[in-house]
């Protein structure tokens, strides 16, 4: 599996996975793109970024697709055959620095 799902209120997704060259488990946190809130549908709210991630271990790029409306999240890693496990992390006031 290469694909996930993630909370669209999420502010990071931390993603574990397993790197197709050198078998490494990594875990990478990734930030959300954030939606066009004031779009008039799902569709037209779609944000999209790209991240790119390498492997700690054997030093493997890899890139890391994310879309966010505002009622779903979707990402893909197109070059990852075991994605392990989606976390999604969400930023209270606290972690912010004014």
């Amino acid at each position: 599996m290469n694909s996930f799902d993630y909370n669209p209120l999420a502010d990071v997704v931390t993603v574990s996975y397993v790197c197709s060259e050198c078998n490494n488990t990594n875990i990478e946190c990734i930030m959300v793109p954030s939606p066009d809130l004031s779009a008039e549908t799902a569709r037209e709210s779609i944000s999209t970024d790209t991240a790119e991630i390498q492997c700690g271990h054997c030093g493997k790029e890899y890139r890391v697709e994310l879309a966010t409306s505002y009622n779903a999240g979707w990402g893909v890693m197109p070059d990852v055959e075991n994605i392990i496990e989606v976390e999604e992390d969400f930023l209270n006031n606290e972690d912010i620095d004014y």
